[in-house]
């Protein structure tokens, strides 16, 4: 992550994928398909490329959004897809290169911010040994508090009813509980 080119593998999969849903959106007579990209296409340097490349292979127009946009669009899924009435509630959302906690209820967000803390570049950054050594886990909490620290004692002080969370990382962490 940090900045390093998306990989041609990477890039390939997806355009792929994305040709996929084009022909099915196709076949469904769909009249307009939005899609975004996140955290590791507004990073690298050859993210406008592989956007270029989506459009001129799909037909696809992607545009990148920003993490709060990115916060936002997540927090509404979340709420679509499970029933929180007037609570309110945080979501939180750990990818491989940002992590996204919002607070709000079904008819909108309050708080939404998004953090340079995704499971793939904290553990480029922090873990030198599998398993994770005492020393660099304690290194990689201290980051995480500096980073969410404040912004979490903000959110604790508004309230909230419960905590929600999406992502392959959360499916996978809640596997291991299970175990």
């Amino acid at each position: 992550l940090e900045g390093r080119p998306l990989g041609e593998g990477a890039m390939t999969a997806a355009l792929q994928t994305l040709s996929r849903f084009k022909r099915l959106a196709d076949s469904r007579r769909v009249d307009d398909i939005v899609a975004v990209a996140t955290s590791a296409v507004r990073e690298a340097p050859n993210g406008g490329d592989f956007l270029a490349a989506i459009a001129e292979q799909t037909g696809i127009q992607a545009r990148v959004i920003t993490g709060v946009e990115e916060a936002a669009l997540i927090h509404l899924a979340a709420v679509h897809g499970i029933d929180v009435g007037a609570d309110k509630v945080v979501v939180v959302d750990i990818g491989g290169g940002s992590t996204e906690i919002t607070l709000g209820t079904a008819a909108g967000v309050q708080l939404a911010k998004s953090f340079r803390l995704g499971v793939i570049r904290l553990g480029e950054r922090f873990v030198t040994s599998d398993p994770l050594s005492g020393g660099d886990e304690r290194r990689m909490v201290r980051h995480i508090r500096r980073e969410l620290g404040d912004y979490l004692r903000g959110i604790a002080r508004s309230g909230y009813s419960r905590v929600i969370t999406t992502s392959g990382t959360a499916l996978a962490l809640g596997s291991l509980a299970l175990q």
